[in-house]
């Protein structure tokens, strides 16, 4: 959001809802943004691709959740079928940070049925998906330097790359970084929380450096 400045809408604790997306969705905001990002738990179903779903802030939810004859049904989950059926978009990336969202139902020479498709027709120009469960930490790290790539907002660099591009470069960057450089960045990143801004700000615990290799390895 820092990155992004001003212009950036953001959705966090229970407004990072499902009733908060369907309502920019009903005023047609979602259309007006060029980058969506999601940071949350993803499910993927490999029978049912299109019931693959991101799993959104729950403690709000209506009491009788029933669809409307043009609305998804609002049970916490964004499925990829809802997207499908009732999202317009005019993006230029839709970015999911969520475990395994590129996963799903082989779809011949579409590739694997799921979210890219459903996101691409809704009318995003690129998706960046996972295809592995992630590490929170490993993962901030990972979009900061992507987003500062993206953006060209990233110290020392001259300007901004394309996607393929800046998502390579953090990749690359992020497999060379130390396990003290990374403990070090994501403490100053989250100022010591681990998830929640109501969170007492945790100390930063030294990892073994056997630990600390494996894990930089994974």
């Amino acid at each position: 959001a820092k990155l992004f400045g001003t212009e950036a809408t953001t959705l966090f604790d229970s407004s990072a809802s499902e009733q908060s997306l369907n309502e920019l969705r009903e005023r047609g905001q979602l259309a007006k943004f060029r980058y969506l990002h999601f940071a949350t738990h993803g499910e993927t179903n490999e029978v049912k691709a299109f019931d693959s779903v991101l799993i959104l802030a729950q403690d709000k939810l209506p009491k009788e959740p029933l669809p409307g004859a043009e609305a998804p049904l609002i049970d916490g989950q964004l499925s990829a079928q809802e997207v499908l059926d009732h999202w317009k978009l005019n993006s230029d990336l839709v970015t999911l940070s969520a475990c395994e969202t590129a996963r799903g139902q082989t779809g011949g020479g579409d590739g694997l049925l799921g979210f890219e498709q459903a996101f691409l027709t809704a009318g995003s120009r690129a998706v960046c998906p996972s295809l592995w469960k992630v590490d929170d930490m490993a993962t901030a790290l990972l979009m900061h330097r992507f987003y500062e790539n993206l953006l060209g907002k990233r110290p020392g660099l001259e300007k901004a790359l394309g996607k393929a591009v800046a998502l390579a470069e953090a990749k690359n960057w992020l497999r060379n970084l130390s396990s003290d450089a990374a403990l070090k960045l994501t403490a100053d990143m989250t100022k010591g929380v681990v998830r929640g801004k109501n969170q007492k700000a945790l100390p930063v615990v030294e990892v073994p450096k056997a630990t600390a290799t494996a894990e930089a390895a994974r």
